[in-house]
């Protein structure tokens, strides 16, 4: 197995995990609508799937971090330069494999779909969502979209609980940070291979010193 089919591997569990909270999801809200169902299937679907939601949806969080560098590690290249004078890029992580081409490029648009339509998304909405709610009373577009936000309501629970109310948006920080540390790592030029260590070591002072003060938690 070359690094390309590792690489690929990364994004199975992930998916997995995800295609599984959505089950549960699906699965218990149409059981609690149902007419038909008895009493008893949904107390069970309430009380196993609220809790199996709220422990897939934790290790999907747990999973971000490996994700996005998963992401960021397919997106890192090399430039190659021959004798006479040509030059050409390969992958960072297997010089044998041409950037942009032939298995890299399928890595490639797994990547990009991840990114552009899970990590970006998911960022957005741990952000956005505690802000939703505290305005939804003001506002008719804040009020739909909260209650489109309550059918994720396990999910939600397990992301918040250990927040403070009016701090809840510090999820979704945190997550932002991990972009902002990560995100830039494979368009820096490795002129100057510590000044990123540098400008990362002061984003983490200044986060870690700032969440300290608000107490988030």
């Amino acid at each position: 197995m070359d690094d390309a089919a590792k690489t690929g591997l990364q994004f199975v569990f992930p998916a997995y995990l995800l295609v599984l909270t959505i089950t549960f999801i699906v699965f218990c809200h149409y059981c609690l609508k149902s007419n038909s169902a008895g009493h008893r299937l949904n107390r069970f679907s309430h009380f196993i799937g609220k809790r199996a939601v709220s422990v897939l949806a934790t290790l999907i969080y747990l999973s971000y971090s490996k994700l996005l560098r998963t992401v960021i590690q397919i997106l890192m290249y090399a430039t190659v330069l021959t004798d006479n004078g040509m030059s050409f890029r390969v992958w960072f992580y297997d010089g044998t494999i041409r950037y942009f081409e032939g298995k890299h490029l399928l890595l490639f648009i797994i990547a990009m779909v991840t990114g552009l339509f899970f990590l970006f998304p998911y960022t957005l909405a741990l952000t956005l969502i505690p802000i939703i709610d505290k305005y939804s009373d003001h506002n008719r577009l804040f009020y739909w979209l909260n209650q489109k936000a309550n059918l994720l309501k396990p999910m939600n629970d397990a992301y918040y609980v250990p927040y403070k109310g009016v701090w809840r948006c510090w999820l979704g920080v945190r997550l932002w940070l991990l972009f902002i540390l990560n995100v830039p790592t494979p368009f820096y030029s490795s002129d100057r291979p510590y000044l990123l260590m540098y400008i990362h070591s002061i984003i983490m002072v200044v986060f870690v010193f700032v969440q300290a003060h608000i107490r988030p938690f």
